[in-house]
């Protein structure tokens, strides 16, 4: 009997790193599919929201860069 399932992703960052994302669940009433669908779902939610923080961050940095240039030539 499957008493627990797990779901995990890697992600490379693109400079010779990787992240991991992984979930684990019980199954209670035998139901395997709804349990992996759980883990997945969490897993690619985390990832998503990875992504954007790692996204709002990089624009964060440009837009200081700019401002930065946009000081200096001013």
């Amino acid at each position: 009997m499957i008493t627990q399932v797990s779901y995990a992703r890697l992600y490379n960052t693109g400079n010779f790193e990787n992240v991991r994302f992984e979930a684990v669940a019980s199954v209670d009433d035998g139901n395997t599919t709804a349990a992996f669908t759980e883990c997945r779902n969490a897993v690619h939610g985390e990832m998503a929201a990875w992504i954007a923080d790692r996204a709002a961050a990089e624009q964060r940095k440009r837009d200081a860069m700019t401002q930065k240039r946009n000081l200096d030539n001013f």
